[in-house]
């Protein structure tokens, strides 16, 4: 856990410097940053199963990394535009041009089939509600965890409304770099917090553990 808030430490603080010093196409679709909230994505997701598998059968939080990870898996499959920066139809100065969704053969299965794993990912967070709940309330009482939610929301939040519409023209020049930059500190935050709730879980079950040894 000390490393992850070491490495998401110098996301935060290299975001404005990384954004004004790096070449452009650092920023581009399928570039080196892109590709990192890939990573991170798809390691939360895969931490997630991890855990899920190995945290033991009578672990009564088990269930929510059934959660976590089909979180981290649809948002690692809307970083990648459903499957659509794979398919790209040549390079403008802006980056590789991605095709519409109406263009691919397969674009109208994609609406079906995200429908499908949203209505999937509604039923288990009502299914595992309670579990859900309780591990909500004890991060809520973390101000660890509450800071990583911060960070995730403020930068996420940023890079939706400023950075993708440009709505600073002073640095329409940087917009890009900064609203990946953006994501990419956002999305570790996220994997921040979800080992944050992972370690708030092993301490309850000890904690439940050794009460019930004293009784």
């Amino acid at each position: 856990m000390n490393l992850i808030r070491i490495i998401l430490a110098i996301l935060v603080v290299s975001i404005i410097p990384l954004s004004l010093l790096c070449n452009p196409e650092m920023f581009w679709e399928l570039g080196p940053v892109e590709n990192g909230d890939l990573v991170v994505l798809l390691l939360g997701m895969f931490t997630c199963i991890y855990w899920y598998k190995y945290d033991g059968v009578g672990s009564y939080f088990r269930p929510v990394w059934k959660v976590g990870g089909l979180l981290f898996f649809l948002a690692a499959a809307r970083e990648v535009s459903w499957g659509r920066i794979f398919m790209t139809n040549g390079i403008n100065e802006e980056g590789p041009i991605i095709p519409s969704m109406k263009s691919l053969w397969f674009g109208n299965y994609i609406y079906s089939a995200v429908g499908v794993l949203i209505v999937i990912l509604l039923y288990m967070m009502y299914k595992y509600r309670h579990e859900i709940g309780d591990l909500v309330y004890r991060l809520v009482r973390s101000k660890e965890s509450m800071l990583y939610f911060g960070l995730f929301f403020i930068l996420l939040s940023s890079a939706t409304v400023i950075w993708d519409p440009n709505r600073i023209a002073s640095l329409s020049q940087w917009h890009q770099a900064f609203e990946e930059m953006s994501e990419l500190t956002a999305y570790f935050a996220t994997y921040a917090l979800a080992w944050k709730a992972h370690l708030l879980s092993q301490e309850t079950v000890i904690q439940d553990t050794t009460s019930n040894m004293k009784k």
